[in-house]
């Protein structure tokens, strides 16, 4: 999955694209990006690029397009000559390219600043909130065996300090419940409806299945959007580095399940702090991602784009299929792509 962008979308955006390109065609031994470009083509029509055993960049030409994908900011960019020429321009000049990045937002940035500015605050007049939760286990494949342990969230119902993260410990649990039943907007999440709904509610005793539905049917799910337009089961961090160039703090959901028991058996802070920095960023991604696909509404992928419309952003997890798939492997781990 890439992040299709234009050549003045790039210009604006703290991104590696220019660096890298410009680092591959220098370790080549060229000067300039055009000759490097017309020797490169001269034989074959496809080269991908390397940095030890990681990909770093792709170039193709099709006919008269070129396409240049950089594999570590999961950037794609299709131009004719004229905008190889105009990239050419570009990296003539590293130390301007260099000068605008550092000034430049990211493209997390820029949607949080969208967000706080208006652009982006609202889904149909609501404000929404976004949230995720640490929980440990006694039992991997049951959601009733999830102890909540902590969670963060954010709204954008009142943006005018900026975006407020909120931590929720054990004690705060049900309070928090309280305000996510009574918000009066959309719930966002990533593999929320499957996950951190059902285990919120269960964690909760006088709640249930009642309540579980008014959060459900106020949910937006980037996980079930994703998992209906593509067919294939996401992890946030893969999302995540493919639309906001950002991932998670720790390798797994059971890595910080682990940290927080380890937590629990010796009370240490340090390792407190670690799964706490880790949820809030699975909170500011979870919301990039979100913001992204509310922006753009597609995403690209193996060359190919998939629209999608606000209203299928809200509506999509309805489908039966989707809903049955979820009824028949309820007994395996396979929802757990948090």
């Amino acid at each position: 999955m890439y992040k299709r962008m234009t050549i003045d979308q790039l210009k604006q955006t703290n991104t590696g694209f220019f660096k890298n390109l410009h680092a591959v065609y220098s370790k080549k031994g060229h000067q300039h990006f055009q000759a490097f470009m017309h020797k490169l083509l001269e034989n074959t029509n496809s080269h991908y690029f390397f940095t030890s055993w990681n990909p770093l960049l792709r170039i193709q030409k099709h006919e008269e397009e070129y396409r240049l994908v950089d594999e570590v900011d999961k950037i794609e960019i299709l131009c004719d000559q004229e905008g190889i020429n105009e990239i050419h321009n570009i990296l003539k000049n590293m130390r301007l390219v260099n000068k605008a990045a550092t000034e430049n937002k990211t493209i997390i940035e820029g949607l949080f600043q969208k967000c706080m500015n208006g652009d982006l605050q609202y889904i149909m007049e609501k404000p929404f909130v976004t949230y995720d939760i640490e929980t440990t286990y006694t039992d991997e494949g049951w959601l009733a065996s999830q102890y909540f342990e902590m969670a963060y969230s954010v709204s954008t119902q009142d943006v005018t300090k900026g975006l407020q993260y909120n931590y929720i410990d054990r004690v705060s649990m049900h309070r928090y419940l309280d305000y996510l039943l009574e918000y009066p907007g959309w719930i966002i999440g990533y593999n929320h409806i499957w996950f951190d709904n059902p285990v919120l509610i269960n964690n909760v005793p006088w709640y249930g299945q009642a309540e579980l539905e008014i959060l459900n049917k106020k949910s937006i799910d980037p996980f079930l959007l994703l998992h209906k337009l593509l067919r294939r089961r996401l992890k946030l961090t893969k999302v995540a580095e493919s639309l906001v160039s950002m991932g998670k703090t720790l390798d797994s959901w059971a890595e910080g399940a682990k940290l927080l028991q380890d937590w629990k058996n010796t009370g240490d802070e340090k390792t407190l702090r670690i799964v706490k920095k880790y949820c809030k960023n699975d909170v500011r991604i979870t919301l990039g991602v979100f913001l992204y696909l509310l922006e753009h509404k597609k995403i690209h992928i193996e060359g190919e784009s998939k629209e999608f419309t606000l209203e299928e952003m809200i509506q999509r997890w309805w489908a039966k299929n989707l809903v049955q798939e979820n009824s028949d492997e309820s007994n395996s781990q396979s929802w757990l792509f948090i």
